[in-house]
Formats: C-alpha cells, structure tokens, sequence
C-alpha cells in the first residue's frame, strides 16, 4: 500500500515539473516576444526643424567723372538659380543705393546645395558704364543645435557670414566741344574711348581687388 502511494506521489511530482519545465520557458519566450513587439512598434516623434532664411543685401556704387553726378536708385539686379533659370528674383536699389532680398528654406531643404548667380541688369542708361561682374553664391541649408534651418553660405567659393555685394557703375557725362572743326572732334572721340577703356580697365582692377 505504502509503495503504491509512492508510486502516486512520484507520478504527480514528475508531472507536476514536466508542467513547469515546459510552461516557465514558454511563458518566458512569450513575454520576451511580446516586449519585442511593443519595442518594435515604438516610432519615435519627428519634429521638422524651424524655417530660416539667407539675406542677400547689395551696395551700389557710382563714381562720377564729371562734377555731377546720378543717384544710384532705380538700378537692379537679378539673381537667378543656376540650376532652375525659372526661379530668379530682382532688386531695386533705393536713394541710398541698397537693396536687399531674404531666401527662406524649410525642412524639406535639409541637406540640398542651391547655386545663384547675381548680377545687374543694364538699363542701358545714356552715359553710364555698367558693371559687369557676376557673383556666384552657394546656399546649403543645416539644421543647428535648436532644429531650426542654419544655411551655409559661399561667395565665389568662399563661405561669409553675411552677404553685402557691391557693384560699382561709372558715370562719365563727357560731350565734346562745338568747334566747327571735325579733325579736333575725330581725335576728342579717340581720346573718349581710350579714357571709357581705362575706366573699365580700372573697375576690373578694383574687382580684382575685392
């Protein structure tokens, strides 16, 4: 009789841990898939970074050759995407000869380099020498430490904090005088081109020098 109750309490025991053998780690693998789900799911938030902008500001210059002068206002300049001709914008300069124009970039623009070209237009005004200088300026949009939208920015391959421009025109109101005598005025008209070349020769060398 005794024998048979061990035998019973032995059967029980080893089921009883087959039980927990095989429910314990079960259970385990179960929760352990479970967390994994949950952490899987888990998508952290997004938060688009903060617009900001790049001010593009000019300065322009008239150097008179006579006693008079012109104002600098009324002159304009066009600055064009270099890879989409379609966006372009144009400046008018003031009384004071300033002009100024804010590029915006959203979070979509993270990352992207954006190239203008910047230039004036000739208004092919009666005794004015236009500039002709062409500035390049790279824009490539970063989000700062705050996520807000932090452009980088190149002049002609050199990157500035600021943009200040300068185009510099001349003005040279020169007539020739009334003598009745072509021979003076075929040489006055000599002299006015070699002088017209020497004042593009000097804007080119005051550009060099900028």
């Amino acid at each position: 009789m005794n024998f048979k109750k061990n035998w019973l309490k032995m059967a029980l025991l080893f089921a009883m841990a087959a039980v927990i053998g095989f429910a314990i780690p079960t259970t385990i693998a179960y929760i352990v898939e479970q967390s994994n789900s949950v952490i899987n799911l888990f998508d952290a938030p997004y938060f688009p970074a903060e617009q900001g902008g790049v001010n593009i500001q000019i300065q322009k210059i008239i150097t008179s050759m006579a006693d008079d002068t012109i104002t600098p206002q009324g002159f304009q300049f066009l600055l064009q995407n270099a890879e989409n001709p379609d966006e372009n914008y144009t400046m008018t300069a003031d009384a004071k000869g300033n002009a100024s124009l804010r590029l915006v970039f959203a979070d979509e623009d993270l990352g992207k380099t954006y190239t203008y070209q910047l230039s004036e237009i000739n208004g092919g005004d009666k005794n004015v020498i236009y500039s002709d200088v062409v500035y390049e300026i790279r824009i490539t949009p970063q989000a700062n430490g705050e996520n807000q939208v932090e452009p980088l920015v190149a002049v002609n391959g050199q990157e500035v904090e600021d943009i200040l421009l300068q185009f510099e025109n001349i003005y040279s109101p020169v007539e020739p005088p009334d003598t009745g005598d072509h021979l003076p005025l075929i040489i006055f008209a000599a002299l006015l081109m070699i002088s017209a070349a020497g004042l593009v020769l000097l804007m080119k060398k005051r550009r060099a020098m900028q």
